[in-house]
């Protein structure tokens, strides 16, 4: 969703409970950062991200090279989430997006409901509007 020259883009497990396209004027894409991403999630998560140029960020992940650092329970395991942990200067971060079950989730106005907090919450579609209204 273009807005104010930059894009809001969210996984599908990231519900829109209160931002609305006015919001986007708050939010500045950081020109001073490699990838000018700011992530919405209070860390390396990209749950929901804002950009000026995803261009950028897909072409890091395009590129990545496998270390010894991309593992995941024992195994090589390669992510948007992982790759961000590793190189945490390339982007900023603002905390409106909020996981399920974390302190403030049952306010923010953007809630990922991610599977581990999910789990006994099956199926998402019946559980998610019995967790939080819209």
């Amino acid at each position: 969703m273009p807005q104010h020259g930059g894009t809001l883009m969210v996984d599908f497990d990231v519900i829109n409970y209160s931002y609305s396209p006015e919001d986007f004027s708050k939010l500045k894409a950081p020109s001073d950062t490699p990838l000018q991403l700011l992530t919405l999630s209070g860390g390396e998560c990209p749950c929901a991200a804002y950009s000026s140029n995803f261009t950028a960020a897909a072409l890091l992940f395009a590129s990545w090279t496998i270390s010894k650092l991309d593992r995941l329970m024992g195994r090589t395991h390669v992510c948007d989430q992982g790759i961000l942990r590793q190189v945490k200067k390339c982007y900023n971060t603002e905390h409106l997006c909020y996981s399920h079950g974390v302190k403030g989730w049952e306010t923010a106005p953007l809630v990922h409901y991610p599977n581990d907090s999910m789990i006994k919450h099956q199926p998402r579609s019946e559980w998610i509007p019995k967790l939080r209204a819209l």
